[in-house]
């Protein structure tokens, strides 16, 4: 009976159907690391170079990312080695990265 007992639990976490429990769980760990976050830069005074670039021109970054993305997608086949998922992601990180850099520098923001 310790079916039937788990099918009446409104506290169970399953993949497949978003319960209560898992949106509850994942928003209080969204909010602890935010939380963290701004801890970190507005009372320490942390700055991270990747951060506050991405942040300058995050609408920008957006699409770069989304180009990027689709580009460097399809040099991935489904059944690719794991070194080779690796460096992808790494070159498509760096070539977002350059692209972000490069318009901050020039001192070009995309806004709303």
């Amino acid at each position: 009976n310790a079916e039937e007992q788990r099918e009446l639990s409104y506290w169970i976490m399953g993949k497949r159907v978003v319960t209560l429990p898992f949106v509850l769980t994942s928003a209080g760990y969204a909010l602890l690391v935010f939380s963290i976050f701004v801890l970190l830069t507005d009372l320490c005074g942390l700055q991270v170079g990747l951060f506050r670039t991405f942040g300058l021109n995050p609408l920008a970054v957006y699409f770069i990312h989304e180009l990027l993305g689709t580009a460097i997608g399809a040099l991935l086949p489904k059944d690719s080695p794991w070194w080779w998922c690796a460096i992808l992601i790494a070159i498509y990180y760096l070539l977002v990265y350059l692209f972000a850099r490069y318009l901050e520098a020039r001192k070009l923001f995309l806004r709303m």
